[in-house]
């Protein structure tokens, strides 16, 4: 924060207060035990709630924070305050699955504000593009039988977390909303352009998301 300050990055953009959404926001799209387990250990002082995910005494309180930031981000956008909106929040939260946390995941950020945006302002196409260097399988997984979200996700393959072969492509009424590109190591701007260019755009201008 302090080196985009310096940058002067900060100062011209429009910043949005948060306050806590309400846990059933978050159980839209993680279990209730698993919203509730985390509460309870966090609380008990546990450290981790998962191998790879670590806990604290106000970790529940934190993540619940980070889902809140991207669903207020998502609700300026829809209600026309801003344009687009970025969160910046650390995890991002995509690996986490409906029933668990992983890969330093407790909350699918990203996952709740989509969810957000088809249940409290009536959308029926959201977008969702994962460009981080993982695959995104905690997004896919929650998504992976609904056509009212379309999920793309590019990453580096092999890598962690193993998932995101390219032939899986949803089930049932999501069949064909799923897609994953496996980027080979080292992938430049070259290869993402090609993506974003010969995949990725003619697939949005097809399925026309009322919200990216």
């Amino acid at each position: 924060l302090a080196y985009l300050e310096q940058q002067g990055e900060l100062a011209p953009l429009v910043h949005l207060p948060v306050e806590p959404i309400p846990w059933d926001w978050i159980a839209a799209v993680h279990s209730y035990d698993h919203v509730w387990a985390v509460q309870r250990l966090a609380r008990e002082g546990k450290q981790r709630i998962s191998f790879d995910t670590y806990l604290t005494p106000a970790a529940a309180d934190v993540a619940r924070l980070g889902a809140s930031s991207a669903v207020w981000a998502t609700k300026a956008v829809l209600e026309g305050q801003v344009a687009n909106a970025f969160s910046l929040m650390r995890t991002c939260g995509h690996h986490a699955l409906p029933t668990r946390a992983m890969g330093y995941c407790i909350f699918n950020n990203v996952a709740v504000a989509a969810s957000y945006a088809l249940r409290e302002h009536g959308l029926q196409r959201v977008m969702v593009l994962d460009i981080d260097a993982h695959h995104g399988n905690g997004t896919e997984a929650i998504f992976y039988g609904r056509r009212d979200v379309l999920f793309l996700s590019t990453h580096q393959q092999p890598w962690f977390p193993g998932t995101g072969d390219w032939h899986r492509y949803g089930e049932e009424a999501g069949a064909g909303y799923n897609y994953n590109v496996e980027m080979p190591q080292w992938s430049g701007d070259a290869s993402y352009d090609r993506v974003l260019r010969e995949l990725i755009a003619p697939l949005a201008e097809r399925y026309r998301p009322q919200l990216i």
